[in-house]
């Protein structure tokens, strides 16, 4: 989305631009083999992007489709910035529907946290341990904005 400022000369709402970010949804599928593998396969839900660049989560809503069985097993579910392991959002495993026995919603965001964000990093969704059992699969929608630091 473009804003402009009235009275503001063309040259500054460019730049204005710049430092508010570039505004970005994507929708990630995640299947059974993915949650899964979950603890020690990562699953990048959006790509770094770029030197001098970093990603802001601004939601992320989480759909589970429940299949025929349900999954057993398993540790926290987390959203996290890349390798830098700071985490936007942790699922308990303990209490949560998420990855139960019907078809469930999940939605977060925005925080009024501040997080340490370090540039160029993706955003990638793990569990703290595997999980077991289980067909159901699931749609992650992230929005997000791209800042650009340079």
């Amino acid at each position: 989305m473009a804003f402009e400022v009235v009275g503001m000369s063309a040259e500054n709402q460019a730049a204005w631009q710049t430092a508010l970010g570039v505004s970005r949804n994507v929708d990630v599928n995640i299947t059974s083999a993915d949650i899964l593998a979950l603890d020690s396969v990562v699953k990048e839900l959006v790509a770094a992007p770029g030197a001098g660049k970093v990603c802001r989560i601004d939601s992320i809503v989480v759909k589970y489709s429940f299949g025929t069985i349900e999954y057993t097993g398993g540790g926290h579910i987390y959203f996290q910035y890349g390798a830098s392991g700071v985490t936007y959002l942790r699922i308990s495993s303990s209490g949560s529907p998420l990855l139960g026995s019907n078809d469930q919603f999940l939605i977060a965001g925005p925080f009024g946290a501040v997080f340490t964000v370090f540039e160029n990093q993706s955003i990638v969704m793990k569990a703290s341990a595997a999980f077991l059992d289980g067909d159901g699969t699931a749609k992650v929608s992230i929005a997000y904005t791209v800042i650009d630091l340079s």
